[in-house]
């Protein structure tokens, strides 16, 4: 893909920004007078390991990124599936391993450092070694959540340049952010948890306990420790309250509660910040510029076709895509239903052409089978609901290429009705609906791909699903099968699954 000098120009500040990040915190460590922190982290020797740590592992992953955009072998062995019935890549968990390592290595190296520079004394205190223990791992996996909270910020951008330029799917950055804030979770409530133990071992009693975490006297000075407990209490809540609003079930029943109670991360970050300054990088860019809507057509299946007038998607390749920000509408309804109320409304006023929206773009990794379109004798797209998007684009790529004799075959369920008036559709394939449970792509495959074996001797198909958990999974498996039983065909299966 090739891109402009403004983007390039773009790209080059969103690299610059990580080492600037890290050599800012490098030097901005021993400047206590620019700590707002309530506990300022005065230790270089500690901070600036934890930096090694998390930019090493950064520049790392960003190298092998790129090496697999260069060399197809890598790239096809780090796109491979682990397990038969697992949309998840080897790319994908080897990525997440390796930053398990990273963590446990880095909270080892804390915790040894805390333990060298406090054994002798505490000893010679007489107070119980568990005590000691627990103290360390406090401290250590507070340094280490400042590492896991910039992995789970780095990958929630739809719009990353580096990403698309690193060729990184975006299925996968959700997983990451998924993973990674999850374990932040986990390892912030590891963090109060070691060191409510630590106090309970001291002896506390219950009211000792309320003071400790709760009780403030607003007479003290600030950056003197004397709120930083409490400033962690609110941190760690408002992160449990983003983490049960971005639930599974919450999130597929109340989108928009998810969407809005997400913001609340920003209050953990600031508090977080509060309790302690060791935060290593917050770095958002944004671009925009407008285009207008020149028509909208309401599809007989409830889809909405959106045609903007602009040059910007040009390089867009087959399964990238470009971020839209449409006019904000006050409504009670979800955000879709109060953008298809307002784009008929424009419409019937006859003022569709005066909807000015900001594509961004394109962004995204291009689909790998079409990418290589000239090795496979047929495409095989099996997609669901709104997956239709990118197959769209790379039925238009394989047709109009430069080869007549290949096969297409489209395999699209949906629970809206109408499937086969969608416009965009109708110009490029003939459409058959049939109505009833979902297809198993094994019969399909056997119905429609396995005779052009021997009636056109073709051996090479590639398959792309993208859908549900229900669909990815059983076309995994599917493949799988049919390939075991028809070993003259090479099959060659991507997926983008909406279950992350």
């Amino acid at each position: 893909m090739k891109y402009t000098h403004l983007e390039l120009l773009f790209g080059a500040i969103s690299l610059a920004f990580f080492p600037a990040s890290f050599t800012f915190v490098w030097f901005l460590i021993e400047k206590r007078t620019w700590c707002l922190s309530d506990f300022c982290v005065t230790s270089p020797l500690l901070i600036r390991t934890n930096l090694w740590f998390f930019y090493g592992f950064l520049a790392a992953a960003a190298v092998v990124s790129f090496a697999a955009t260069r060399f197809t072998s890598l790239n096809r062995f780090l796109s491979r599936k682990t397990f038969q019935k697992s949309t998840i890549s080897i790319g994908e968990l080897c990525f997440s391993l390796l930053m398990l390592l990273m963590v446990v290595t880095a909270s080892a190296w804390n915790y040894m450092y805390f333990h060298d520079r406090r054994v002798a004394n505490w000893v010679k205190s007489g107070k119980p070694f568990a005590g000691l223990v627990l103290d360390n791992l406090y401290n250590a996996s507070g340094d280490v959540c400042a590492i896991v909270m910039g992995l789970a910020m780095l990958p929630v951008s739809k719009n990353s340049f580096l990403a698309t330029f690193l060729e990184v799917p975006y299925t996968s950055l959700v997983r990451f952010h998924i993973w990674f804030s999850r374990g932040l979770f986990w390892l912030s409530w590891f963090h109060f948890g070691s060191g409510f133990a630590y106090l309970l071992v001291l002896g506390r009693n219950s009211q000792q306990l309320f003071d400790y975490y709760l009780a403030v006297d607003n007479r003290k000075p600030w950056g003197k420790k004397e709120y930083y407990i409490v400033m962690g209490f609110v941190a760690i809540f408002a992160l449990t309250f983003v983490a049960m609003t971005s639930l599974d079930y919450v999130r597929r029943r109340w989108y928009n509660t998810f969407f809005y109670t997400h913001f609340f991360v920003f209050a953990f970050m600031l508090f977080a910040y509060f309790h302690a300054s060791s935060l290593y990088l917050l770095c958002a860019s944004c671009r925009f510029s407008k285009d207008k809507v020149t028509s909208v057509k309401f599809e007989e299946s409830g889809y909405v076709t959106l045609t903007i007038a602009s040059t910007k998607a040009k390089r867009a390749q087959p399964g990238q895509f470009m971020r839209c920000l449409l006019p904000s509408q006050k409504s009670e309804t979800e955000w879709s239903s109060r953008l298809v109320e307002y784009l008929r409304k424009m419409d019937a006023d006859g003022m569709i052409g005066e909807v000015e929206v900001c594509l961004q773009g394109p962004y995204g990794k291009e689909i790998d089978i079409v990418k290589k379109e000239s090795t496979c004798d047929v495409f095989v797209f099996c997609v669901g609901g709104t997956g239709i998007a990118a197959c769209i684009a790379a039925i238009k790529r394989v047709l109009l290429g430069p080869r007549r004799d290949v096969k297409v075959f489209l395999f699209w369920t949906s629970r809206s009705s109408g499937l086969g008036s969608l416009s965009l559709l109708k110009s490029l394939v003939d459409c058959k609906v049939e109505k009833g449970k979902r297809p198993d792509l094994k019969e399909l495959l056997e119905h429609h791909v396995a005779p052009l074996d021997v009636s056109e001797n073709i051996k090479s198909v590639g398959v792309f699903v993208c859908g549900p958990k229900g669909l990815a999974l059983g076309a995994l498996e599917s493949v799988s099968t049919f390939q075991k039983g028809h070993s003259g065909f090479k099959l060659e299966i991507e997926v983008e699954s909406f279950y992350l």
